[in-house]
């Protein structure tokens, strides 16, 4: 494996609190990693940083090589960069169709003349098809993206991700308020995606059977800083995670 995006020293302050402590990690390409913490711990700012929604007071972010401490999301985005959030981030009122159809015409430079012609447009309609296919809702391309269930606008907003191409996608609570069933088909689909090596995911995640049932290796962080980064089974044993943790969620 090797190193997709390099962390050095990252640092956030809100006022004199840091929320994010001079964290420095590594996300080596093709390993599905999840970063873990109690509430409270820096896990969203920390992506926030990692994505380009916040300017850290210090450090660096390397991505493929180029410093990308200060871009801004959407040039992040065109590198290869992309991020879910754990509020929905759909535009409602298009079908699962449009979403999807939006990072792939703005992909193809084609976002100024928005959906006018898009009909036409055979090749971008056939990406949007295939996409739907890979997350369940093809048989849903024309509903309105208010009217799909809780799990499937989270699985149509894993969709619209998935359709920038990225090489590097950020997953926050991806399963957040899912029912059991919504919880496998999400999580099925994450393993697919990236058993097929074209897009590296890092998940954040509160719930623990989700975490250990799915990542190659887990990064801890605590008040802001790095507590651990190991293996699933490592992590497990870890004394420091169980004590953070009280030794109930990471527990076998």
């Amino acid at each position: 494996m090797s190193a997709l995006l390099q962390v050095e020293g990252l640092t956030k302050y809100f006022g004199r609190f840091a929320a994010v402590d001079g964290v420095s990690l590594t996300l080596e390409e093709g390993r599905l990693t999840a970063i873990i913490g109690p509430n409270g711990a820096g896990k969203t700012t920390f992506i926030n940083l990692l994505s380009g929604f916040l300017v850290p007071d210090k450090g660096r972010v390397v991505f493929r090589g180029q410093d990308v401490t200060r871009l801004a999301p959407a040039a992040r985005v065109h590198l290869g960069l992309c991020r879910s959030f754990q509020i929905m981030t759909l535009f409602p009122d298009l079908t699962a169709e449009e979403n999807v159809l939006l990072p792939i015409l703005a992909r193809r430079g084609r976002i100024g003349r928005a959906f006018a012609p898009y009909k036409a447009d055979s090749e971008a309609r056939a990406e949007a098809a295939e996409v739907l296919r890979r997350i369940g809702l093809l048989a849903y391309r024309d509903t309105p993206a208010r009217l799909l269930s809780h799990g499937d606008q989270r699985l149509l907003e894993l969709g619209i991700a998935v359709a920038t191409r990225p090489t590097l996608c950020f997953l926050d609570e991806p399963t957040s308020g899912m029912n059991p069933q919504e919880r496998r088909a999400v999580l099925d689909l994450v393993r697919e995606l990236s058993a097929s090596k074209t897009t590296t995911f890092v998940i954040v995640e509160h719930d623990m059977d989700v975490v250990f049932s799915l990542a190659d290796y887990i990064y801890v962080l605590h008040r802001g800083q790095l507590l651990a980064g190991d293996t699933p089974d490592a992590i497990r044993r870890n004394p420091r995670v169980r004590e953070v943790y009280l030794g109930e969620e990471v527990s076998a």
